[in-house]
C-alpha cells in the first residue's frame, strides 16, 4: 500500500478530524503505527495534537476577522512548530536508541 506524504499540519488536522468523527486515539495511533511511525512518536504526536486542539477551541475567538488572513491564529502556527520539534526530538532519540541497541549499547 503506497503512503501519501503529508505535512505536519496536513497530518494534525488530519488526526483532529477523525477525533471529531468519533475515532479512539487508540485507533488514530494506529494509523500512525501503520504508516510506519514508532509506537512512542505517534502516541506523543495524537497526544500532542488532541490537547493543543482542545486549548485552541476552549479559547478561540468569538469574531472571525481575530486571525490572520490565512486563517490560522499565531498559536495554531506555534503549535505547528512545536509539534514539529517534538517529533524531529523524538525521532532523533529512537535513532540514536536504535543505533546504540544494534552496537551492543
Amino acid at each position: 500500500m503506497a503512503h501519501v506524504h503529508l505535512t505536519l499540519q496536513e497530518l494534525s488536522e488530519l488526526v483532529t478530524l477523525q477525533a471529531q468523527r468519533g475515532k479512539s486515539r487508540n485507533e488514530i495511533v494506529a494509523v500512525l503505527i501503520a504508516r510506519g511511525w514508532p509506537r512512542e512518536s505517534a502516541e506523543h504526536f495524537v497526544d500532542t495534537t488532541l490537547s493543543e486542539h482542545h486549548e485552541r477551541t476552549a479559547s478561540r475567538p468569538t469574531q472571525p476577522d481575530d486571525q490572520t488572513p490565512a486563517g490560522r491564529s499565531p498559536t495554531d502556527e506555534q503549535a505547528m512548530w512545536r509539534t514539529l520539534l517534538i517529533v524531529v526530538i523524538l525521532t532523533l532519540l529512537i535513532l540514536v536508541m536504535c543505533g546504540l541497541i544494534s552496537n551492543g549499547g
